[in-house]
């Protein structure tokens, strides 16, 4: 767990810890994962939460083990087409990012159990779009409001 102390990147000592198989790296200053990370076979959640990610992790889906992904509270404006190379994915936590789009190859993600897209502001349309892509998986929205706006 190294939360909080102010990383601008992963660590590459991490890279020979070959039996970690849970990552806290919540509350610092990551913009990116390096491909090394792939080294880390036995890696089954990684906590991004609260870092300075635009684009998705797509290195992440080098880690076939890998089951649990959480990325809130970043910068994040996209689910990519390569999500479909994520094998194990059961739980992918985007909630407060600047999603714009998410691509219909997460269908392709059979694992995947829950996706938690709280905080980001989507039509009802795009609700139902996301939803049919998968529907064996729990997604979570945020109820439209209207604040006063």
């Amino acid at each position: 767990d190294l939360s909080g102390e102010k990383l601008s990147y992963i660590p590459i000592e991490i890279i020979k810890l070959k039996n970690l198989k849970s990552l806290i790296l919540k509350n610092n200053k990551i913009t990116k994962v390096p491909k090394t990370i792939s080294k880390l076979t036995n890696l089954q959640s990684i906590d991004l939460s609260k870092n300075k990610f635009v684009d998705f992790p797509t290195e992440l889906s080098t880690l076939k083990n890998l089951k649990k992904i959480i990325l809130n509270r970043n910068l994040i404006t996209t689910i990519p087409d390569s999500i479909k190379f994520f094998e194990s994915l059961e739980y992918l936590d985007l909630w407060s990012n600047e999603m714009q789009h998410i691509s219909k190859s997460i269908g392709e993600v059979k694992t995947l159990e829950e996706l938690d897209l709280r905080v980001i502001m989507f039509s009802k349309e795009e609700k139902q779009r996301i939803s049919s892509l998968i529907p064996n998986c729990k997604v979570y929205f945020s109820n439209s409001c209207n604040c006063g706006y």
